[in-house]
C-alpha cells in the first residue's frame, strides 16, 4: 500500500500503515541515496509461536503468554475474553522462522541483495483461525478439550488472503514450519504454564 495517510481510527491501523510506509521509505532511500550496501526486506505475516523466554522464567504464568497476537490466536482454543476487536489475515508464520530468515538474510552468497521476501507458512491458501486452531486442539490435546482446560470458547475471524512464499523457500533453501506445528507448540507452552500455576 503506497498511499497510506492518517489520521487513523485505531492503533492497529497506524501499525499497519507504519509497515507499508517503512517498505516504501526503504525503496526510496535505496533509489535516491544509492548506498554501498544492499538491503533485504523481510515481510512477515502474522508472527506467532511459543515464547522461549517464558520457559526460563520461574515467575511466568499462562497469562504471561496471552499477550497481543498470541492471545488473539489462542482465543478459539480458550475463551471469548481473548477475542480480537478486528479480524486477522489467515497468514501465520512461526517466530523461529522469522528469526532464522533474519540471520540467513545476512549471507549474500545465499540471499541476493536489494530484494524482498514474504515470510509466511501454509501458502497460498492460509488458515481459518477458528477452525484450524480448534482442529489442532482436538488432534493433539483431546484430554484438555474434554476436561475444559481448552474450552474452545473464543473466536478469531480470518480474512482470506492468498500469498506465495515459494520464492522465499527456494532462495533460503528451507521450508516454513506449518501452522499445525506452530499452533501445537504454542498450545503446549500455554498448557505447561497453566499446569505450573496450578501446582
Amino acid at each position: 500500500n503506497t498511499s497510506v495517510t492518517g489520521p487513523f481510527s485505531t492503533a492497529i491501523e497506524a501499525y499497519w500503515a507504519s509497515k507499508a510506509l517503512a517498505r516504501v521509505a526503504t525503496k526510496e532511500f535505496v533509489n535516491h541515496a544509492r548506498p554501498k550496501f544492499d538491503f533485504v526486506n523481510l515481510l512477515p505475516s502474522v508472527v506467532i509461536g511459543p515464547d522461549d523466554r517464558l520457559d526460563a522464567d520461574p515467575t511466568a504464568t499462562a497469562d504471561s503468554l496471552l499477550q497481543g497476537t498470541r492471545a488473539a490466536v489462542l482465543a478459539p482454543a480458550l475463551t471469548s475474553s481473548l477475542n480480537s476487536s478486528f479480524p486477522y489475515v489467515g497468514t501465520p508464520v512461526h517466530v523461529a522462522d522469522v528469526a532464522r530468515a533474519h540471520v540467513d538474510a545476512v549471507d549474500d552468497g545465499l540471499v541476493p541483495g536489494n530484494s524482498e521476501y514474504i515470510l509466511s507458512s501454509d501458502t497460498p491458501n492460509g488458515v481459518v483461525w477458528d477452525r484450524d486452531v480448534q482442529d489442532v486442539c482436538r488432534k493433539f490435546f483431546s484430554k484438555e478439550v474434554a476436561n475444559k482446560m481448552l474450552p474452545l470458547g473464543g473466536s478469531l475471524t480470518a480474512i482470506k488472503w492468498r500469498l506465495s512464499a515459494q520464492q522465499t523457500e527456494e532462495t533460503f533453501r528451507w521450508r516454513f514450519t506449518g501452522f499445525e506445528e506452530t499452533a501445537r507448540q504454542l498450545l503446549s507452552q500455554y498448557l505447561q504454564l497453566k499446569d505450573r500455576s496450578l501446582k
